[in-house]
């Protein structure tokens, strides 16, 4: 199910845009939903429990906050969110790629350029989903990149995973969570810990020593495959 999200404080616009994605969206053969809000202040409140869009259009032109700040606050609190900008006014697409991971549609031809736009936001964001981890924490909903995550432990009834800063606690088994995650990058070092090979730093007979400081434990059992892991990713980034 592809999900989309659109900002524009005029409605007609708005529905008119809708319209033309969900007719391009049903070109492709996916399934979909397309939300709309019209600020802002609405955008944020969404974004608070949910951040699993495959895209969001913002208009560039609103009141109060313009789409180039709301795109500033989204590239600073969800990187990796693909943006497309939509505006009238076609000398904004030079200012609209100091932003990351954007578009930009023309008003004036969207009919012509949303089919396109849409195949590349699909493409884009099957690229983006392979290389993420997606889950729920806290009542809200998260997606970390993999490259981001240090390691996961279990606790109980619970699965904490934690980046260089932060700490989530998901509601899971250890074992879901390694079906999901991509073999060798992500190894078993114990029992109740899974370990990203590409941040660790230091090796001894027990213990990992990552590259934030952390230190996890390492079982008999899984020393040599990580060992061999980690010497099969040595040898293939110097190729």
């Amino acid at each position: 199910m592809k999900q989309f999200l659109i900002c524009d404080d005029q409605p007609e616009h708005a529905l008119w845009l809708k319209k033309l994605l969900a007719a391009a969206i049903r070109a492709t053969g996916e399934s979909y939903i397309v939300k709309v809000l019209k600020t802002s202040a609405e955008l944020y409140l969404d974004l608070e429990s949910y951040q699993d869009y495959d895209a969001i259009f913002l208009d560039i032109e609103m009141p109060k906050f313009t789409g180039f700040q709301i795109a500033e606050e989204l590239n600073s609190h969800f990187p990796g969110m693909l943006i497309v900008f939509v505006s009238a006014h076609d000398e904004l697409v030079f200012e609209s790629f100091l932003y990351q991971l954007v578009f930009f549609l023309r008003k004036s031809r969207l009919k012509e350029e949303l089919p396109a736009i849409v195949e590349k936001i699909l493409t884009l964001s099957e690229k983006r989903r392979a290389a993420c981890l997606s889950f729920k924490s806290g009542g809200k909903y998260y997606k970390i990149a993999h490259s981001d995550i240090y390691y996961l432990e279990s606790r109980r009834n619970q699965v904490h995973l934690f980046t260089n800063k932060d700490e989530y606690a998901l509601y899971s088994t250890l074992g879901k969570l390694y079906k999901q995650l991509p073999k060798p990058i992500f190894l078993k070092s114990h029992g109740s810990f899974i370990v990203n090979v590409g941040h660790i730093k230091i090796i001894s007979a027990n213990t990992l020593i990552l590259t934030n400081g952390s230190s996890i434990p390492l079982s008999r059992t899984n020393r040599r495959p990580l060992l061999e892991s980690l010497q099969q990713l040595s040898i293939e980034s110097n190729f």
